[in-house]
């Protein structure tokens, strides 16, 4: 608890289930190594190159990772309220089912991650790049997505409603479909075969007097 690790090197090792609380990992090498179920809690992983490394179903909240490498790694149910990922290199991440619920991911590179069924409430994606990502079945209710890269993500069945920041241009670069829930105002598109496809809901008449 509280260890300094600073410059450290695990490549490949095995930390599953290990207590690094309040931990300073700032600019270690873990390419590949086994995070899973560990406990994280406001550790510092600063600068860290996590290539490929296993975070699934740890416990993270307000782990501070920003400026780090985690291209391709797995956050797959893990607990990352609060957290920050601030410029970081996030492409081909699995962040399905995590509670991301107030984490940052400002400026991040989120190319192709899957963050579906996730909870990303209150989370901020200002200025992010989520080109391909899936974002299917999760909640963003206040997360912020002011000048993010959209660009041909799937949100399908996403709650989107009571998101921030997103405009017409960005929705129009985005696959939805029926279940997509959207900010009042704004109209998603369905994908179909690579061609964008206006989603219009039906009409349905009021009750007759």
């Amino acid at each position: 608890v509280g260890t300094d690790l600073r410059d450290s090197r695990f490549l490949g090792a095995n930390f599953a289930g290990a207590d690094l609380s309040r931990a300073d990992l700032s600019d270690a090498q873990m390419v590949g190594s086994n995070f899973s179920s560990a406990n994280l809690s406001s550790a510092r992983l600063r600068s860290v190159q996590a290539k490929g490394v296993n975070f699934s179903h740890a416990n993270m909240p307000r782990v501070d990772m920003s400026d780090s490498e985690a291209i391709g790694s797995v956050f797959a149910g893990a607990v990352i309220s609060d957290a920050r990922f601030s410029d970081s290199e996030l492409k081909a991440v699995n962040l399905s089912k995590v509670d991301a619920r107030n984490a940052s991911f400002r400026d991040a590179s989120m190319v192709g991650s899957n963050l579906s069924k996730g909870r990303f409430d209150g989370a901020s994606f200002r200025d992010a790049d989520l080109t391909a990502a899936v974002l299917s079945h999760a909640s963003f209710a206040g997360a912020d997505f002011r000048d993010a890269d959209l660009r041909r993500i799937d949100w399908r069945g996403a709650d989107m409603s009571r998101a921030r920041g997103l405009e017409q241009d960005q929705v129009d670069e985005a696959c939805a479909d029926q279940s997509t829930k959207l900010p009042k105002g704004l109209v998603g598109k369905a994908c179909s075969r690579g061609i964008m496809v206006r989603v219009t809901r039906p009409h349905v008449a009021p009750p007759a007097p």
